[in-house]
């Protein structure tokens, strides 16, 4: 297959985009309170690790409102493709509950474990690592319950990844209660090659799902992730009793926007967008999921339960 000289042009270009984008993140600053922005180093910061202790067993998780990530596991990555700088280990401990894992094997290798992928790009952040560093903080941290949306090829391989997990696997497809998901993580399947966040295998069961996403979206995103944050207001505050699971991402890729975008990447897409929620109504917001997501951000999130 002969490819074109504009095309092999376009690769090295990004190709040499995403290797000096490295060490973008290490020369952002903190902004002054609040911040909404993380300051680019893999380090917790005011913990949040028992948060969910004071939420009640019956209240279904749907009731929550929670901090979560977006490609949680691409703290290894860089430019296009790095959309956090915390290990998962480090997110669970400034709050987060809400997990966007993405699995697959790297075609330039011959090692056939399930690592961290964002795209075409892989890391060597593999699943085995990520869901041991999620039971061991769910033992040392038995009130806690984690979500994940776990993107990957076939169920058989969720099947034969997580089979060492057992015991802390919660695969179903009604919404748990508090009670049910302490110390388990409520899987979220999601099948490669379908983009659409409604496709969850296990969603069917859900009476609805709203799911702000909108990725392609940077210009929009502030008005689409407040008025999801408004309509999950006004649907617990009208007393529904449906599990109503909203799901609010904040986070956009600005060269799947526009290639006019070329030199911006998800980093300055969270510097512009991630303070909308400090403009959410007062009261339940749902999942809130970001990129680079700060402490500032998860304390706020959690605060609104």
């Amino acid at each position: 297959m002969k490819i074109s000289i504009l095309k092999v042009a376009l690769i090295a270009i990004l190709l040499l985009f995403t290797f000096t984008q490295s060490r973008r993140v290490k020369k952002i600053k903190k902004a002054k309170t609040p911040v909404s922005f993380y300051n680019g180093k893999d380090q917790a910061f005011n913990t949040n690790q028992n948060w969910m202790k004071k939420i009640p067993d019956a209240t279904l998780v749907s009731k929550i409102s929670i901090p979560g990530t977006h490609d949680s596991a691409t703290k290894d990555f860089s430019g296009h493709a790095q959309c956090q700088v915390l290990s998962i280990a480090n997110q669970l401990t400034i709050g987060v509950r809400y997990f966007d894992l993405r699995f697959g094997t790297s075609y330039l290798t011959f090692n056939k474990d399930q690592n961290a992928e964002h795209g075409k790009f892989h890391s060597k952040y593999s699943l085995k690592q990520i869901f041991t560093e999620i039971k061991t903080f769910l033992s040392q941290n038995p009130t806690e319950g984690v979500i994940a949306k776990l993107v990957v090829k076939t169920e058989k391989v969720k099947e034969e990844a997580l089979s060492e997990f057992n015991d802390i696997i919660l695969y179903q497809t009604a919404v748990p209660t508090m009670q049910q998901l302490r110390g388990k993580v409520w899987i979220l399947l999601k099948l490669k090659n379908k983009h659409d966040a409604s496709d969850t295998l296990n969603y069917t069961a859900i009476a609805k799902k709203y799911v702000q996403a909108a990725y392609k979206d940077c210009p929009n995103k502030k008005t689409n992730s407040l008025n999801h944050a408004k309509q999950a207001a006004a649907f617990l505050s009208s007393n529904d009793t449906k599990s109503n699971l909203f799901i609010n991402q904040i986070s956009c890729s600005p060269i799947a926007t526009s290639v006019t975008n070329l030199f911006k990447t998800p980093i300055d897409a969270a510097k512009k967008n991630n303070d909308v929620i400090f403009e959410f109504p007062s009261g339940f917001i749902g999942i809130v999921v970001m990129d680079y997501i700060s402490t500032d951000d998860t304390q706020f999130i959690i605060s609104r339960n």
